[in-house]
């Protein structure tokens, strides 16, 4: 397209009396700033900016005199504020958009319309963005307060803990179970937790969602292929090396030169054994120039590794600047080896040590992008850590208050802090491993003794209705620091509810 043109051509639409026809020419201008925007906002392309800005200001004006209730006028309007990086404005014209919106009858914002508002934050700094991010979520609260965009931007606030804020992203996938950003979020929170497992169901559930349309997220900055890359680090952490390596090459298959994902894949390979393509794709991986160092370490440690040390020593002297100084003696040490004249021969697979201990120098840390509450203590504490100690067991195979469980591990998730749709998220979900029959193990949390009965008796009804077979039993564990009589009477009216105290050691309420 020809963009001076294409203002031009707009220009002459401005002071019609029709506004309508502005639309599918401005609809034009957005497509294009969307696809050039890293372009329009260096130094050098300010005069195009200014025209790109002027043509939505004017336009919206056009528009809102002709039509003074129509709502995408203050996106044209909020569109020129983001060009010229007037953050007062931008606020004020999408608050104007959204209160439009509820007044001409718009039902909700999807995770589309969210996408279309966040995307006028790229040129702000952090302090800007958040002023930015809260003024958008006081109007969607004022407007649609019940909503999923409403409960979404709620937990986004930086003073929740990731338990409130895992509330209120179940809620948001109550009100619209395709809410793509709410999966996102929980995916984040549960990388961060380290819950690999349940990271794993989220980051599945987004790609399925968005499978059809993933382009739309590509144009907003938002990649699928670093959706895969979280999902290959989540598989790694599991050790199911198998899923890694698809995960990686499905990210380099959206995005070929996606940072580290190349150097990654390698080292995926390696933990899997399979050095042949470990050593290409680090190969690959120094060809692109992407991965910082990562690619050239990891060549050398696997050449010493495979005891491949003639190649070893040549790799190490034609790329020492990029090998740390430590190896200068590894190669020195390498060169009294060879000189024993030992043969070099193939080392059987079994007696490679498992390149585990390398991984913090082998592949970068990705950051968990939900940013820390700020919080550093809470009410769950201990309780976390008793779910700490509870998964553990329950993984090791040991016996949990003498039943043989183990953590259900489903399609649809995985049991830690399993979340049920319009009722909330239950500790542990586990499953006998001899009867098969569902065990819903929860944590007192300091709830009233009716109300933790009560909810142990909602998640064992949606258990029974979803989950269970027929004759699949489900029963109810709640673990408390000291079980009150209230508790044990209130629980006793459900022969399937236990109550046990829990210290350093179990033991029976």
């Amino acid at each position: 397209m020809d963009i001076h043109k294409h203002i031009k051509a707009i220009r002459s639409l401005i002071g019609k009396e029709n506004p309508n026809a502005l639309q599918e020419p401005i609809d034009t201008l957005i497509e294009y700033v969307h696809e050039n925007v890293s372009m329009l906002l260096e130094p050098k392309n300010k005069q195009l900016r200014q025209q790109i800005a002027d043509c939505f200001y004017l336009s919206g004006q056009q528009k809102l005199a002709l039509l003074p209730d129509a709502s995408n006028a203050y996106y044209w309007l909020a569109f020129s504020s983001f060009l010229n990086d007037d953050v007062q404005a931008l606020c004020q014209n999408v608050t104007s958009l959204i209160r439009e919106d509820s007044k001409s009858g718009k039902s909700a914002y999807t995770d589309a319309d969210l996408l279309n508002i966040f995307f006028l934050n790229a040129t702000l700094s952090d302090n800007a963005i958040q002023k930015y991010l809260d003024t958008v979520a006081k109007a969607i609260e004022n407007h649609y307060p019940e909503t999923a965009a409403a409960y979404f931007l709620k937990a986004n606030d930086k003073n929740l803990d990731d338990e409130q804020a895992l509330d209120y992203l179940s809620k948001a996938i109550d009100f619209d179970k395709s809410f793509t950003f709410a999966f996102l979020a929980i995916a984040s929170i549960y990388q961060s937790k380290k819950n690999w497992k349940n990271a794993i169901v989220y980051l599945n559930k987004w790609i399925n969602l968005t499978v059809s349309n993933s382009e739309i997220y590509s144009k907003f900055g938002l990649s699928p292929a670093e959706v895969y890359f979280d999902l290959a680090v989540c598989y790694g952490k599991l050790k199911d090396y198998e899923n890694e390596i698809a995960s990686y090459k499905k990210c380099l298959e959206l995005e070929p030169l996606f940072p580290f994902a190349m150097n990654n894949l390698g080292y995926a390979y390696e933990k899997a054994k399979d050095y042949d393509n470990a050593l290409a794709c680090f190969q690959k991986s120094m060809q692109t120039g992407r991965d910082e160092n990562y690619p050239y370490r990891n060549t050398f440690r696997l050449l010493k590794k495979l005891k491949r040390y003639d190649e070893a020593v040549a790799f190490g002297e034609a790329n020492s600047e990029r090998l740390p100084k430590s190896v200068q003696n590894e190669i020195e040490q390498l060169r009294e080896i060879k000189s024993v004249d030992i043969p070099q021969v193939d080392i059987p697979q079994q007696e490679l040590q498992s390149p585990a201990e390398d991984e913090a120098d082998a592949t970068p840390e990705p950051p968990i992008k939900r940013p820390p509450s700020g919080i550093t203590a809470n009410a769950f504490a201990t309780e976390a850590r008793l779910e700490d100690e509870i998964e553990d067991r329950l993984n090791k195979g040991l016996p949990f208050f003498d039943l043989p469980l183990t953590v259900y591990d489903g399609d649809d998730g995985y049991g830690r802090q399993y979340m049920i749709p319009a009722i909330g998220r239950l500790d542990l979900l586990a499953v006998h491993t001899e009867t098969n029959d569902f065990y819903v193990l929860e944590l007192k949390r300091g709830l009233g003794d009716d109300e933790v009965v009560g909810q142990v008796s909602r998640y064992m009804g949606w258990i029974k209705q979803n989950l269970a077979a027929d004759g699949q039993n489900v029963y109810g564990i709640i673990c408390t620091a000291g079980a009150s009589d209230r508790l044990k009477y209130a629980a006793a009216a459900n022969p399937n509810i236990s109550v046990f105290n829990y210290s350093v050691n179990f033991s029976l309420a």
